[in-house]
Order: C-alpha cells, then sequence, then structure tokens
C-alpha cells in the first residue's frame, strides 16, 4: 500500500468521521470550559496547559512535514504556511494566555482527541502542499479565490478576537456569568466559534485552478474539492453543535 492511497483513505476517513461526530456530540456533552462541571474525562489539565497541549501540534506538525518532504517554499507555499501559523499561533498561545485567569480545567481525554485532530489535520496539509500537490505559480496569489479567500480569513479572524474581547471584558466585570450583548454576539450565538465556519468551510484561496470549491484559507486541491474539506466538514459540524449548545445554555433550555 502506498502513501498517496493511505493519504486518501484518511482524508476521506475524516470526511466520514465529521457527521458521525457531529450527531454524537447533539447527545454527548463534552466537559470542558462551563460543560466541565464536575464531569470525568480523565484527570484535568489546568485550563491554560490543556489548551495549549490540544493546539501545540497543529502549530508544529504542519510545517514540519511539509518542510520534511523537501519542497522549497514558493511565494503561494509561504502564504499558506503564513495564514496557517497566524491562526494557530494565536489559538495555541494568545487566546489561553489571555484568558488564563478564566480557563476551566480540560480533562486529558478532550485533550488528547484534539492532539489527534491537530497532528491528522497537519500532516494531511503539510503532506499535500509539500509533497502530493503539483505545485502552484505565483499568479495564484492574486486569484479571485484566493483573494476572497483571504478577505474571509482575515473578517473571521477578526470576528473572533473581538467576541472573545467582549467575552473577557464581562468577565473583567464580575457579577458571574452573562449573556453578551456587543458586537456579532446580538445577532449570533456565539460567535467567536462560529467565525471559524467560513474560514474553514467557504471557499478560501485554496489552488484549485478548475473549480470553486468548499475549502479552509488553508485548503489546497485533491479532485474537485479542497484537501482541507475534511477540516472544514468537521469545522462546519462544530461550529454549528457549539452555537446550538451556547444558545440553549443562555436560554435557559
Amino acid at each position: 500500500m502506498t502513501e498517496a492511497t493511505v493519504f486518501q483513505g484518511l482524508t476521506w476517513a475524516w470526511i466520514l468521521l465529521a457527521p458521525a461526530v457531529f450527531v454524537a456530540l447533539l447527545f454527548i456533552t463534552v466537559p470542558y470550559g462551563r460543560y466541565h462541571q464536575g464531569r470525568s474525562w480523565g484527570a484535568p489539565f489546568s485550563g491554560v496547559v490543556g489548551w495549549i497541549v490540544m493546539e501545540l501540534p497543529a502549530v508544529v506538525t504542519m510545517p514540519l512535514v511539509f518542510f520534511l518532504s523537501g519542497r522549497a517554499p514558493g511565494p503561494v507555499e509561504a502564504a499558506f504556511l503564513v495564514l496557517w501559523e497566524a491562526h494557530y499561533l494565536h489559538r495555541t498561545f494568545l487566546f489561553p494566555l489571555r484568558r488564563k485567569a478564566y480557563l476551566e480545567p480540560v480533562p486529558v481525554v478532550v485533550a488528547l482527541l484534539g492532539v489527534l485532530f491537530n497532528i491528522a489535520n497537519g500532516y494531511l496539509n503539510g503532506r499535500w502542499l509539500g509533497h502530493f500537490s503539483p505545485g502552484y505559480p505565483t499568479a495564484w496569489l492574486w486569484d479571485p479565490r484566493f483573494l476572497a479567500g483571504a478577505v474571509l480569513f482575515a473578517l473571521g479572524m477578526t470576528i473572533n478576537i473581538h467576541s472573545d474581547e467582549v467575552i473577557l471584558d464581562l468577565r473583567r466585570a464580575g457579577g458571574g456569568y452573562q449573556v453578551p450583548q456587543r458586537g456579532v454576539h446580538r445577532r449570533v450565538a456565539s460567535p467567536n466559534y462560529a467565525d471559524g465556519a467560513p474560514r474553514r468551510g467557504l471557499s478560501g484561496p485554496t489552488p484549485s485552478r478548475h473549480t470553486f470549491v468548499p475549502a479552509a484559507p488553508w485548503g489546497w486541491k485533491t479532485p474537485g474539492w479542497g484537501l482541507d474539506t475534511p477540516v472544514a466538514v468537521g469545522a462546519w459540524g462544530e461550529f454549528v453543535r457549539d452555537s446550538r449548545q451556547e444558545y440553549l445554555w443562555n436560554h435557559g433550555t
């Protein structure tokens, strides 16, 4: 069995796993954050340590796999690497360190599931970009699809950071849990989650030359789809489920 076969199999397995996990999580409350409440999925890490442990493989695995693949990054590959690292460095370090006084413990099983997801995600994206892809001309950087995806990425990240700041302001003010009423929170339940859906799931700057495909801002082309389609499918399910859970919590149902 060749690596290419394994690679394609893992990609499709990731796509098929996403809806199964989405359905399961409609009935299972993962014990993290406010939902921890004494539930046990293993010994807890501190919130900051648990979050960094979960997300650090994404920071490391994708560029490591890419550079070990032996392909020197051109301008397009460098742009994807920068976008990837901008997202995951913020998610891995800045987010938990800014909220360290308020993060709840993270059970070891939740942390390990996050580690496994991010290793597979990093491998799929890094290996495609550094080995299986055909390479991309510099002209891709001003293709309308790339530009549209870059705008979506910037918009989503801006919403994410601002929405987190709104929640942090409420925490600093004290008075217990409150439903946020500023910014995008007025229109969307949990916009700090929901912003990730367009960033991952709409047609970002995927190097497909042939189709306008659903892919992340760091999605690469497989036939007719962005390689990050498994992450896009999973992300849409995750964010819809998280936003639904947030809405039900806020309304006491």
